[in-house]
C-alpha cells in the first residue's frame, strides 16, 4: 500500500491533523521541524504517557505527527514524488517568508525614518547602511540554506542551481558565490547500476580493454567513466557518458513542480528578482528532455565538430559502435579542465600569505603557457560559427566543460545541451551583434526590443547598457561586474526590470553569461560582438537581409565599444584586475573586507592601488567614500590609516619632487638671458641731420 493508499484509509479527524502537522512544517526551518518530529515521538512513548494524561490535546498531536512522519517515510521508500514535492518547499517556503519579513522591516525602517523627518544628509546614510546590511544578512542566511536544500533533492533542482550559479548579472553575489560548488556536487550512481547498464547497452566491459568503474565527473543527466579501447591496433583513451538511473521520470517531476513554485512567488507572493524566472524555467522545460536523446547528443556533436573544424576549438569523436541510446563513447581530450584551474588559481590567491611567510604553495597545473584571453578569443570565434553559420550552439560551455588539451587549443565537451536556431532568430541576433559592435545607443534599444526581450523601469538611453550585459561579453564598464540586486549599484540599475526573455534568446544570453564569467575569472576582456560581427554580417547577406550599419562604420564611438570608434582607448582590465588581486591581498592581511564584492566600488572608482587609497586619504577627497561603500565605519577608518601609514613617506617624496622640478623650471626660465631690443637702424642722413641739429 503506497502512500496514497494510506491516506485514504484514514479517518477524516487522522487527516485533518496530518494536513495541520504538514501545513505547520511549512513555516518552519529544518532544525525546528526535527525538534517538532522527536517531541511528537516522545509523546508518544512510554516517558510521555503522565504528561499526556496531563495534557489532553496533547495526544492527537503527537499522534499526528507520528503518523505524518511514518507516512513521509513510507512515500520515501516507494519513491513517491509526494515525499520530493514536500522536501522541497518545506525547504523553499520558509525562505520566501524570510524575504517577505525583510521587505516589510526596510518598509517600516523607511517610514520610521520619513516621520522623523531624517531622509537627508548623515541619517539618510545611516538609513542606507542599515538597509545593505540587513539584505546582505539575508541573503547570506538564505543562500546558505539553498545550497543545502539543492545538495539534499539533487535532479533537476541541482541541474537550476547551476544555471543560475552563472547569473553573477542577476543574482546577489551570496548565492553565485555559494552556487558555483554545485558544480562538484552530483551523486554518482553506484557500481553495480554501472555494470547492468554496460551489459544491457554493449554487453558488458568486454567491449573495452580496460574500463573504470569510478567516474571521474557526475553531472545531473549522467556520468562520466576512464576506459580505453583498442583502434588499429593501438590503446585509445576513452570516455564513456552513461545515463543515471530513473533521471528522466525525477526530472520532469521536479521541472513541473519549480515552474508551479516561482509562478507562486511570482504573481502570489510578488517577490521579484530583476529578471523572468518563470521563462527560465520554462525553457528548461523544453531544452531537459532533449539531454535523455543521446542519438541526438551524439548527432549534435558531429555536427558542431565538422563546422568548427581547423579552428583551435576541438571536440571528442564519438564511437558508433559503442553508442546507444543510453551510453555514449568517445575519445578523451587530455588536459585539466577549466574549472580545475579556475579552483587552482584561488587556491594560490588564498595561499599567498603562506608564499610570503616563506612556506610552499602547490601548483599542480602547469600554467605558464596558459593564455587565457587568446584561449576564450578562439572559443568565441567558435561559437560565432555555431550561431550564425550552422545555427545551432552548444547551450552549456561551464569551466567543467571546457579543457585546455594544448598551448593553444581548448577542448568543448558535453553536447547534451545544444539550441537549434531558425531562420528569423538569427536574423534578430546577427542584428542585435552588429549594434553592439558598431551602432549607436538608439540602435542597440531597438535591438534589443526587436529580439522579445521587454526591459521595464529603465530610460531609453540605459536600455543599450542591459543589451551589452546580456549579448556581449564586455568587462569595460562597471555594470558588468554587478548585479542588479547589488545595493551599491547605480539607482538605474537597480530599476532594471528584465520582465520577459523569451524562450529563443534565453541560450544565447545564457551562454554570454557563461563566458562572461569567464572573462572575469581570468581577468580578460574580449568583445563577443567585435569577434561575432563578421560571421553576423555573412548571415544577414546569406539571407538577403539589409545590414544596419556599414562595415566601416564610426558610430560605434557612441557604444564605448573598445575595439571600434574613433578615438576611443581601450580600458585595461586585465591590469585592473591584476591590481586589485594586490588590492585584495593587502587587505586580507590586515583583516580587512577583500572579496570582490567589497572590493568592486574601489575599482569602479579608480581606487586600484593602496597607493592611491593614502592619496585620497591624505586629501580627504569624498570620492573615497564611495569607494569604501562596503566597509564599516571602523573599517574605512583603519583603511584608510594604515594605507597612510604606509605609503605617506612614498607619497611625500613624489609631492616634493615633483615641487623640485617645478621651481628648478621656473629658475631656469627666470635666469635665460632677455634678448635685445630689435631697434631700428637709422639712414646715415637722418644721422648727419641729428649731429648739425645738436651743434646749432
Amino acid at each position: 500500500m503506497g502512500p496514497v493508499g494510506a491516506v485514504a484509509r484514514m479517518g477524516l479527524p487522522k487527516l485533518g491533523g496530518v494536513i495541520a502537522v504538514l501545513v505547520s512544517r511549512l513555516f518552519l526551518k529544518k532544525r525546528a521541524r526535527k525538534r517538532l518530529t522527536g517531541a511528537g515521538f516522545l509523546l508518544r512513548s512510554p516517558l510521555g504517557a503522565g504528561l499526556r494524561s496531563r495534557l489532553v490535546l496533547l495526544a492527537p498531536v503527537s499522534s499526528s505527527i507520528v503518523t505524518y512522519t511514518l507516512l513521509r517515510s513510507l512515500a520515501r521508500l516507494t519513491g513517491s514524488p509526494v515525499d520530493r514535492f514536500l522536501q522541497f518547499y518545506e525547504g523553499a517556503f520558509p525562505m520566501a517568508l524570510d524575504y517577505l519579513g525583510a521587505r516589510a522591516r526596510a518598509r517600516r525602517l523607511r517610514r520610521r525614518l520619513r516621520s522623523r523627518g531624517e531622509g537627508v544628509g548623515d541619517q539618510a546614510a545611516t538609513m542606507k547602511e542599515k538597509l545593505c546590511e540587513m539584505w546582505e544578512e539575508r541573503h547570506e542566511q538564505s543562500s546558505l540554506e539553498l545550497i543545502n536544500l539543492l545538495n539534499e533533492l539533487g535532479g533537476f533542482y541541482l541541474k537550476v542551481g547551476q544555471v543560475f550559479a552563472t547569473k553573477q548579472d542577476l543574482l546577489p553575489f551570496q548565492y553565485t558565490k555559494r552556487l558555483k560548488l554545485l558544480f562538484d556536487s552530483c551523486k554518482a550512481s553506484p557500481g553495480d547500476y554501472i555494470r547492468e547498464m554496460l551489459v544491457s547497452e554493449l554487453g558488458g566491459d568486454e567491449s573495452f580493454a580496460s574500463f573504470d568503474y569510478e567516474p571521474i565527473a557526475s553531472a545531473t543527466i549522467a556520468q562520466v567513466h576512464r576506459a580505453t579501447g583498442v583502434q588499429g591496433g593501438e590503446k585509445t583513451r576513452l570516455a564513456v557518458k552513461i545515463l543515471h538511473k530513473d533521471v528522466e521520470k525525477l526530472m520532469k517531476s521536479d521541472i513541473g513542480n519549480l515552474i508551479a513554485f516561482t509562478d507562486f512567488v511570482q504573481e502570489k507572493l510578488n517577490l521579484r528578482f530583476n529578471v523572468d524566472q518563470a521563462s527560465i524555467m520554462r525553457e528548461y522545460r523544453d531544452i531537459v528532455p532533449q539531454e535523455f536523446d543521446f542519438v541526438r547528443e551524439v548527432r549534435n556533436l558531429r555536427r558542431i565538430a565538422k563546422r568548427i573544424e581547423g579552428s583551435n576549438v576541438v571536440t571528442p569523436v564519438a564511437l558508433s559502435h559503442l553508442c546507444t541510446e543510453k551510453i555514449i563513447t568517445m575519445t578523451f581530450l587530455e588536459g585539466p579542465t577549466f574549472s580545475q584551474i579556475i579552483e587552482q588559481q584561488e587556491r594560490l590567491h588564498e595561499q599567498s600569505e603562506s608564499a610570503e611567510q616563506g612556506l610552499p604553495v602547490g601548483r599542480d597545473i602547469d600554467l605558464s603557457t596558459f593564455r587565457p584571453k587568446e584561449l576564450l578569443t578562439s572559443l568565441l570565434e567558435a561559437f560565432g560559427q555555431q550561431i550564425f553559420e550552422e545555427e545551432i550552439f552548444h547551450g552549456d560551455p561551464h569551466p567543467g566543460n571546457l579543457v585546455w588539451v594544448a598551448e593553444d587549443k581548448v577542448g568543448l565537451i558535453d553536447f547534451g545541451e545544444c539550441k537549434e536556431l531558425r531562420k528569423d532568430q538569427v536574423v534578430l541576433l546577427a542584428k542585435m551583434t552588429i549594434a553592439l559592435a558598431r551602432g549607436t545607443r538608439e540602435m542597440i534599444g531597438e535591438a534589443l526590443d526587436n529580439t522579445g526581450v521587454i526591459v521595464e523601469g529603465v530610460a531609453s538611453d540605459f536600455k543599450a547598457t542591459v543589451a551589452k550585459i546580456l549579448f556581449d561579453t564586455r568587462m569595460d564598464f562597471s555594470e558588468a561586474h554587478m548585479s542588479p540586486l547589488d545595493s551599491h549599484a547605480p539607482q538605474e540599475m537597480k530599476l532594471v526590470n528584465v520582465k520577459t526573455v523569451p524562450e529563443d534568446v534565453f541560450m544565447v544570453i545564457r551562454v554570454v553569461t557563461l563566458l562572461r564569467g569567464l572573462m572575469a575569472a581570468f581577468a580578460c576582456d574580449v568583445s563577443a560582438s567585435s569577434v561575432w560581427e563578421k560571421y553576423a554580417r555573412a548571415a544577414l547577406d546569406k539571407y538577403g537581409v539589409q545590414v544596419p550599419v556599414p562595415e566601416n562604420s564610426t558610430l560605434g564611438a557612441e557604444t564605448d565599444n573598445p575595439l571600434h570608434g574613433v578615438g576611443v582607448t581601450p580600458r585595461d582590465v586585465g591590469a585592473i584586475f591584476r591590481d586589485m588581486k594586490i588590492v585584495a591581498q593587502w587587505m586580507k592581511k590586515n583583516g580587512l573586507p577583500h572579496n570582490r564584492q567589497s572590493l568592486t566600488p574601489m575599482a569602479i572608482h579608480g581606487v586600484t592601488s593602496i597607493k592611491v587609497l593614502a592619496a585620497l586619504a591624505m586629501t580627504s577627497d569624498p570620492i573615497l567614500d564611495a569607494a569604501l561603500a562596503r566597509f564599516t565605519e571602523e573599517e574605512q577608518r583603519r583603511a584608510k590609516g594604515l594605507a597612510v601609514d604606509q605609503e605617506r613617506d612614498a607619497i611625500w617624496r613624489e609631492q616634493a619632487l615633483i615641487k623640485e622640478q617645478t621651481l628648478l623650471r621656473e629658475v631656469a626660465a627666470a635666469e635665460v638671458p632677455k634678448p635685445p631690443k630689435n631697434k631700428k637702424k637709422r639712414s646715415l642722413k637722418s644721422k648727419f641731420a641729428q649731429f648739425f641739429l645738436t651743434k646749432i
